[in-house]
């Protein structure tokens, strides 16, 4: 399991595209199924662009929606 972020003093800049297309590049050579869970609906669009689909949102108590996305190596 990786965990990868950007602080909110540094986001804006492309350094979370950076990142994602340091893993998708992972996910690619490996021919691995790439899977992420985003606890912020502002970065699923980020995710999207990378290929990574949407394939259930869900609550854990009273969290925050957390959204499970997909994604197959090219």
């Amino acid at each position: 399991m990786s965990l990868i972020g950007v602080d909110v003093m540094h986001q804006g800049k492309g350094l979370g595209s950076a990142l994602m297309r340091h893993a998708v590049d992972g996910i690619d050579k490996q021919g691995a199924l790439g899977c992420l869970d985003s606890s912020s609906p502002r970065n699923v669009p980020l995710y999207e662009r990378f290929s990574f689909e949407v394939k259930e949102k869900r609550h854990y108590g009273e969290s925050a929606e957390i959204v499970a996305m997909l994604c197959q190596p090219e």
